[in-house]
């Protein structure tokens, strides 16, 4: 099978949908001879923040020697970045200027699929169900991490906890549940007691730990904080697993700016500095901290927490991609994600002008990100372009450009809001007006990681760059 031909096969099995439960994946594992009992594992659920904090404890494990292997979803640039191995602290420095450092190669990825593609095949037959695009994804990186030998492997679930497929692995090491709030509602229950029931799905007989980032730190209400920790809580007190809650209290900042913040930690005897901004990557940081030590305890006496950490880099996480104008992406996709990227464009744009490009999928709750984004009235708005992702669950940009203008305070009827449907035209013209403007106008790129992943490429090309 060629990597062309494995990109065409997954395109086809999108048409069975998105499915939770175990079953087939279990199946397609055993018919590797299930490479995922072959590795310890460090397991990361959450709403938001699941990548950078994956991305930052794989990090801090290769920066201390490990082989390390990071499974993470959606693709951000290439579809090939789902899946990477870090051998050694090597590796973090080659990604800073090469980020497909580790990935799995296109040779690779279509040798191994192939395979689990045939495992697949051979169960229809006995009469099983076919493997959804994302288990037949899974399997090929649980098989690729054997192949590699790895030393411990991160892995981010992909939707709820319980019945996503990552979860046929055996008792992680060390759990992992990042900040949580309301998505994918028709999929894990409409209450907050639901989806933390289901993200608490993770922790099983024989976890070593788990690590909460503090609900009330991310929670809209005090009701959801307390549903969070009550059944996370319950869930580990159950299954007789420790749990540590990472609280904003057990950080101080230091300094921070477009480029990076430093902080330190409680129990930390020197300060940790990292490329990611923002308040909700310090709690991040101090998760991934914290499950890096409750792996391997001993990492607290070694360089490799710092070193690994500040070598990390994520895509699309209030990321300054390129100057004049600055233009910087984020992939918020969700109302709570939005409140995040309120709070970093306050804190490091605050008083520039600023033209936003927005597109987002029609499953989101777009209402209330415009809401609580364009009706909040502290930033200085110029102009909105309104676009779509392209993807067939996007919503139309012209839907958005009559929700984003409902949601202007009466007193923002100056800005302009253009409907541009091609998300590259869209970044051009919004460019354009950026540099028009002057007196350090930005530009600000949201609403989708799908929205990401296209204008990224065109971020990176000569004359975009950062300088």
């Amino acid at each position: 099978m060629t990597y062309r031909e494995v990109l065409a096969c997954l395109e086809n099995s999108r048409r069975f949908g998105s499915r939770l439960g175990l079953e087939r994946i279990r199946g397609l594992c055993a018919g590797l001879g299930n490479p995922q009992n072959r590795y310890p594992a460090i397991h990361v659920a959450g709403t938001n923040g699941k990548g950078s904090t994956c991305a930052m404890i794989a990090g801090m494990l290769a920066a201390s020697g490990r082989r390390v292997g990071m499974f993470t979803s959606p693709y951000l640039v290439r579809f090939t970045d789902h899946i990477h191995v870090f051998d050694g602290p090597g590796d973090l420095e080659r990604r800073l200027t090469d980020p497909s450092c580790g990935e799995i190669t296109e040779t690779e990825l279509a040798a191994i699929f192939g395979e689990v593609h045939a495992v697949d095949r051979a169960r229809q037959e006995a009469g099983a169900e076919a493997a959804t695009e994302f288990e037949l994804i899974t399997a090929t990186a649980l098989e690729h991490f054997a192949r590699r030998r790895c030393d411990v492997v991160v892995l981010e679930v992909g939707l709820g906890g319980d019945f996503d497929s990552t979860n046929v692995i055996p008792a992680p090491r060390v759990a992992v549940i990042t900040a949580l709030g309301y998505d994918h509602q028709d999929r894990l229950g409409p209450t907050m007691y639901d989806i933390a029931r289901s993200k608490a799905g993770i922790i099983k007989p024989g976890t070593g730990r788990v690590i909460l980032y503090d609900p009330s730190q991310a929670a809209a209400t005090a009701g959801d904080a307390f549903a969070i920790y009550d059944t996370v809580a319950t869930s580990a007190a159950r299954l007789d697993v420790p749990l540590d809650v990472v609280d904003r209290g057990q950080i101080r900042e230091l300094d921070a700016g477009p480029g990076g913040q430093r902080f330190m930690l409680r129990g930390q005897a020197e300060a940790f500095e990292m490329r990611l901004v923002g308040e909700s990557q310090l709690l991040n940081a101090a998760v991934a901290i914290r499950a890096a030590l409750a792996f391997d305890p001993t990492l607290s006496h070694q360089p490799a927490l710092r070193e690994g950490l500040r070598l990390v880099s994520w895509p699309g996480r209030f990321e300054l991609v390129a100057r004049e104008p600055d233009t910087i992406l984020d992939g918020a996709h969700n109302p709570q994600a939005i409140r995040a990227l309120l709070a970093n464009c306050l804190k490091f744009l605050g008083g520039r002008p600023l033209v936003v490009v927005n597109g987002v999928l029609g499953d989101k709750d777009s209402r209330d990100m415009a809401r609580l984004f364009y009706g909040d009235g502290r930033l200085d708005l110029r102009a909105v372009i309104a676009t779509q992702p392209a993807n067939s669950r996007a919503l139309p940009a012209a839907r958005l450009v009559d929700t984003i203008r409902a949601a202007l305070p009466a007193a923002a009827a100056r800005i302009a809001v253009e409907e541009q449907p091609d998300s590259g035209a869209a970044l051009r013209r919004a460019r354009e007006l950026a540099a028009a403007i002057g007196e350090e106008a930005a530009v600000l790129c949201m609403g989708s990681l799908y929205l990401v992943r296209e204008l990224h490429p065109l971020l990176q090309e000569p004359g975009h760059a950062l300088a």
